[in-house]
């Protein structure tokens, strides 16, 4: 599972979830290896993960405003998972995040905000790293819909202004038509 990471809770919780399910007899076999995702400009998750250290706050500075929690309170908890379940945390760099948004939405018409673009920047890099292979099975959670953040894939598309009057809207709508 790719999972963004902004406080932790989501991806703790995830993991917290499949144990309360395997505790109920729902489920066999090991527990989905979970990887995170953080934007490098707010990264303190994927930093203790990395460093093997207690999460340290850091000052957000972030396109994946989403994400950029810089004093994350469960931070700790979504490191102990990833480890827990032979995952991963990573950092994507945030000239990644909108050509991430982009590749989603152009392969599979899902078109994800710029945390669906750190975590499959962050998927890209467990393939990369040998975490995640050719075979495996992968689940994407996509939090949240990219028109709330255009900016970072506006280099895929021309903006179209429109007076901010109704009859001037129909006259264009319908001259395109």
């Amino acid at each position: 599972m790719a999972i963004p990471i902004a406080s932790g809770a989501l991806f703790h919780k995830v993991g917290e979830g499949f144990s309360q399910l395997r505790a109920l007899g729902l489920l066999d076999g090991p527990p989905p290896r979970q990887v995170g995702g953080q934007a490098e400009g707010c990264q303190p998750v994927a930093t203790a993960f990395r460093e093997g250290k207690p999460v340290t706050p850091v000052r957000p500075d972030s396109i994946a405003r989403s994400l950029a929690i810089g004093n994350p309170a469960d931070g700790d908890f979504a490191v102990a998972t990833a480890r827990a379940t032979g995952g991963a945390i990573h950092a994507v760099p945030e000239d990644a995040v909108g050509e991430n948004m982009a590749l989603l939405a152009r392969t599979t018409g899902v078109f994800g905000e710029t945390a669906t673009g750190v975590t499959l920047g962050a998927l890209r890099a467990a393939v990369t790293a040998g975490e995640v292979g050719r075979d495996d099975r992968v689940v994407l959670l996509v939090t949240g819909d990219g028109l709330k953040t255009l900016g970072p894939v506006s280099f895929t598309f021309a903006p179209v202004h429109i007076a901010a009057d109704a009859d001037a809207f129909l006259d264009d709508v319908l001259e395109a038509a």
